[in-house]
């Protein structure tokens, strides 16, 4: 499990937007994702990498979904994307973040800024 933090351009406070975010780093443990859960679990987000795109095919809640680039740099985001949906982010995605929806908002989260915890090995 990770940490990551947010870390805004008009800010010198960086914020925890999740503590214990889970990692699929495989084709497998990607494309299986959040399908066939009831609610996220033990992990408050999960963190799809490499991944350019997602789905929400067999899933049975919303989530809010978060596209970086290799740096961390947030390139694109979706708010409450319900169950059986596709979404193909802006091009220079290199990893998704799944949070529960709401969690763009309540993190008052934009597009340019950075996360960091994505990338660094466990």
């Amino acid at each position: 499990m990770k940490t990551l933090t947010l870390h805004k351009p008009d800010s010198s406070r960086p914020a925890v937007i999740a503590h214990s975010a889970a990692v699929a780093d495989s084709f497998a443990s990607r494309f299986l994702g959040l399908m066939f859960r009831r609610a996220f679990g033990r992990a408050d987000a999960l963190i799809l990498t490499p991944c350019t795109s997602i789905h929400t095919f067999f899933m049975r809640f919303c989530i809010d979904v978060i596209f970086t680039d290799s740096a961390g740099r947030i390139v694109d985001l979706r708010e409450s994307i319900r169950p059986w949906r596709c979404f193909m982010p802006r091009r220079g995605a290199r990893a998704a973040l799944e949070m529960p929806a709401g969690a763009i908002r309540t993190h008052n989260i934009k597009t340019g800024d950075m996360i960091s915890g994505c990338f660094q090995p466990d």
